[in-house]
């Protein structure tokens, strides 16, 4: 189940970074400013399903 759970979390995360990019939000920024926008949006994402699909 651990191992469902990882690819879920890998599928969320790449989707974000796929609707980051396709917003436009990381044009014209640096790679770390480009990093401080997506880490940010990455916790959001894994603490939210943790907190619909718990891994046991």
């Amino acid at each position: 189940m651990d191992f469902l759970h990882a690819i879920v979390t890998g599928l969320l995360c790449g989707g974000a970074y796929w609707w980051l990019r396709n917003m436009g939000w990381f044009e014209n920024r640096s790679k770390v400013q480009q990093a401080l926008i997506f880490l940010p949006a990455v916790f959001v994402i894994v603490v939210i399903l943790n907190l619909i699909w718990p891994s046991s």
